[in-house]
This record gives C-alpha cells, structure tokens and sequence, in this order.
C-alpha cells in the first residue's frame, strides 16, 4: 500500500499538532447486518494514529472511491468459495452462471466483522505513520490559496430520452431546475499539495486521470476529495454510462451529464493558469 496523500502541521516546537490523510476505498467493511455505531476502517484508522501520537488529532477525507470496495478476509473467502460473484446492479458476474443459488454480489457487506475494520484500518495507519515519521518540515511555505469553480453538469436534451427513478431514491439531491444544473469544484493549494473536491461520489478513474493530468501541470501532489460542498450523488466517468449500473442511473435519474468529469478537467487548467499570473479569479 503506497500513497502521498498525507499533510502533517507540526507546532513551533516541532510537535505534531494534526495529520490528514486521503485514501480511496469505501468505508463498508460493516454491512447492513451491523447495529453498532461505527467509524468503520477510518475511524479506526484515526485512532490508531492518535493513539501514535496522542497530542494531535487525525483526519480522513475521501478520494476516488466510487468503484472500490474493501478487500479485506471475509471478502476473499466469497471470491475462493467457488460460487459466481456478480456486481452491483447486475450488470456482470464471474465464476460461475448467473442462475448460481449461491451467487454473492460483490454489493453485500453483511457478515464484515470489526477484526476485518482493524485489518484494513491498520493497514492504512502504518503508512499514514511511516509518512509521518518521514517527512521533513519548512519554515515557509508558498501562501496557500482556495478558488472555486462551477462547472456546468447539465445533460443535453437529447441524452437521455427515458429516466427512471433509481433505487434509494428518497435520498436524490434536491435540484431546482434539471436543466440548469452546476456542480461546485474547488481547488486547494498547501505547500506542494493540490487539492481537487467533487460534492459526489467519484470512479477511481476519475481520481487517475485529475492527477495525471495535474501532474503534468507541474503540481507535484494532486489529491482528489469527493462528498465535498454539496452532494449530488454519483459523478460517473462517460466510460460507465454505456455500461449502466445503479451509479449511472442515478446520474441519468437527475439528468447529469456523461460528459461531466471531461467538462470538470477542461475547466481546472485555466482556473490554475489564472492564479499563476496572478490574475483575479
């Protein structure tokens, strides 16, 4: 397990004041079957780094964990029982045919147990930790900027001729006008550290190619943070819409554009250019 996404604040002393860190994977080792109040693995997570370092507090933000589930070892048990797995909403399965009595979605998180939170949680604390141990402070730093940007998430007209409701639609966003729909985009910058929020829930391709693409913009540490200002559900990828699934149709149900997540990376690298010339934004 390897990722950068952690910011540590040291007091003048030296002394760890806070550590944040942003990682991608869904916080659902507990399934449905669980009736115990719970942080799941990030909580867990957070307090074992408090517990290294007991003068400071820990936070956890999300990254682009809209298609990525735990793998922890009631899961890999499922995939080896040699029954079919099929995803969410259907739309595949492997090992096996899909008429298997015992077929189990990779969607059911019943039966995740809390010595699964701690597999997964402590994992996540070690190199939280160890990149602690390892950074090194300054006593200056660039001044830290925010700016947000809306950008346009309306489909066309045309898109979508049939739209259902999805499941949980109790949950849908309240938007006022479908066909006037933006969605708030803001950008962070601490240090070498970009930050990028989505108020929604984001695919991991999303997350690859934002930090590719800011990468080659020269920000050494791009970090993407979904559910962010706002929640408009799901914020697929235009490679899933042909796909369906329960994410897509949520998209569709609220009239979102496929075209999305392209519209959010043509508009960032004009926004960053206008901060280095130091033109207003």
């Amino acid at each position: 397990m390897l990722f950068r996404s952690v910011l540590r604040i040291d007091d003048a002393d030296g002394r760890v004041m806070a550590l944040w860190c942003n990682f991608a994977c869904h916080a659902v080792v507990l399934g449905a079957d669980n009736l115990a109040i719970s942080g799941d693995w990030p909580g867990h997570m957070m307090a074992q780094v408090e517990t290294a370092h007991p003068d400071a507090i820990c936070l956890f933000t999300q990254g682009g964990a809209g298609d990525i589930n735990p793998l922890v070892a009631g899961v890999r048990q499922r995939l080896r029982s040699g029954h079919t797995v099929t995803a969410i909403g259907d739309i595949s399965h492997n090992y096996g045919a899909l008429d298997d009595p015992q077929a189990w979605s990779i969607g059911d998180r019943t039966g995740g147990t809390f010595a699964e939170v701690a597999e997964l949680g402590d994992a996540v604390a070690a190199e939280v930790l160890h990149l602690c141990r390892t950074m090194h402070t300054t006593a200056s730093l660039p001044p830290v900027w925010a700016v947000s940007l809306l950008v346009d998430a309306t489909a066309a007209a045309t898109d979508y001729p049939q739209r259902g409701k999805p499941p949980l639609q109790e949950d849908l966003p309240e938007i006022a006008d479908e066909q006037a729909i933006a969605i708030e985009v803001q950008l962070m910058h601490i240090g070498d550290m970009l930050m990028v929020t989505q108020p929604g829930e984001v695919f991991a391709e999303t997350a690859w190619l934002l930090k590719a693409q800011l990468r080659a913009l020269g920000y050494q540490t791009p970090v993407l943070v979904s559910y962010a200002n706002g929640w408009m559900a799901y914020l697929p990828e235009p490679s899933a819409f042909p796909e369906g699934g329960y994410e897509v149709d949520w998209a569709v149900s609220l009239n979102i554009s496929a075209q999305l997540q392209p519209r959010v990376r043509t508009a960032i690298p004009p926004m960053l250019q206008q901060r280095a010339s130091g033109t207003p934004t």
